[in-house]
């Protein structure tokens, strides 16, 4: 898919957001390493504590965010959209609202 996005967008650097919680599994991902070649990785903080043992591999490069910690997942998030619910308290105003409208568009 990235690479797909930078053929479509040649000129646009795209970074993946992800919870810290995926973090500790993204060398499962497919082609870990070329995303990683790709882009720069975003951590988000959770509440939740760390699952990481001696057999966990070493985390790939990445960027922790200092940033609110917020008591829902981005999977509760999208939830709460697909619903049609509000997502305002859980994200940015201008976020909320691009995401409201694109989900009145698509029904």
């Amino acid at each position: 898919t990235l690479q797909k996005l930078y053929t479509l967008h040649p000129n646009v650097q795209f970074d993946i957001l992800m919870g810290q919680d995926n973090l500790e599994h993204f060398y499962k991902w497919k082609e870990a390493e070329k995303i990683l070649s790709l882009c720069t990785l975003y951590v988000y903080p959770r509440f939740e504590v760390s699952n990481r043992t001696n057999d966990t591999p070493v985390l790939p490069p990445h960027i922790n965010l200092q940033a609110k910690l917020l008591p829902i997942s981005s999977t509760q998030i999208r939830e709460k959209w697909q619903k049609g619910e509000t997502i305002l308290p859980f994200m940015e105003r201008n976020a909320a609202h691009y995401f409201m409208q694109l989900k009145a568009s698509l029904l």
